[in-house]
């Protein structure tokens, strides 16, 4: 079996990693922008199953087209929204953005949904695809913060290009009174007990 990540996130592929995995890296060719300004009032959980969906199947078309891979495989399609208040917090991408969005999260609940899609083939005489969808809620309760504690914190993580605005693995939990979840990997954008257990059923067996 191989294992396919339909992602260019580092973060899920070191999470694939640190379960002993070792996936092969196709980043799906979507128009990510195009796809939430067309579901802008559809919510965001709706945005965060397409986003996954669209990527997963982008990638999975791809294969079946190039048909290089000769051997059955499942790949994994994920995306994850920061949502606050209606809102819907894209990567900062800049330290000024960050800032912004910290300076609104802090002393507020705010949530990261995380929308996954497997998707498995085994090449039989059909081209039939086993498609597997779910996804994580977690919840944060940022702590109050001054602009100090922001810049102070945003110079020693450089979280622009995480959902939210912090890495919560690396210093980004100690902004945060309380974290609500079935399954903290989810806030690096794939939650692995889910994902784990379908890779398992499917065949897949850790080198660790």
């Amino acid at each position: 079996m191989n294992l396919i990540l339909a992602s260019s996130s580092k973060y899920r592929a070191q999470l694939l990693k640190n379960a002993g995995f070792n996936p092969i890296i196709k980043k799906p060719d979507i128009d990510e922008s195009l796809i939430k300004n067309k579901l802008k009032n559809k919510g965001p959980l709706i945005i965060a199953q397409t986003l996954a969906h669209d990527k997963a199947m982008k990638v999975a078309q791809l294969l079946l087209k190039e048909n290089t891979i000769k051997t059955p495989w499942t790949l994994i399609g994920s995306d994850q929204v920061c949502t606050f208040k209606n809102e819907i917090f894209d990567k900062p991408e800049t330290f000024e953005n960050n800032f912004l969005h910290l300076k609104k999260l802090q002393g507020s609940v705010h949530s990261l949904i995380t929308c996954v899609c497997l998707i498995t083939f085994h090449q039989t005489n059909s081209n039939d695809l086993i498609k597997y969808e779910f996804h994580d809620q977690t919840d944060l309760v940022m702590k109050p913060l001054s602009d100090q504690q922001i810049i102070d914190y945003l110079n020693l993580d450089k979280p622009f290009d995480c959902a939210g605005g912090y890495r919560f693995e690396s210093h980004g939990h100690t902004l945060m009174n309380e974290v609500i979840t079935k399954d903290e990997t989810a806030i690096q954008g794939l939650p692995m007990n889910e994902t784990l257990k379908y890779l398992v059923d499917q065949g897949f067996t850790p080198t660790i």
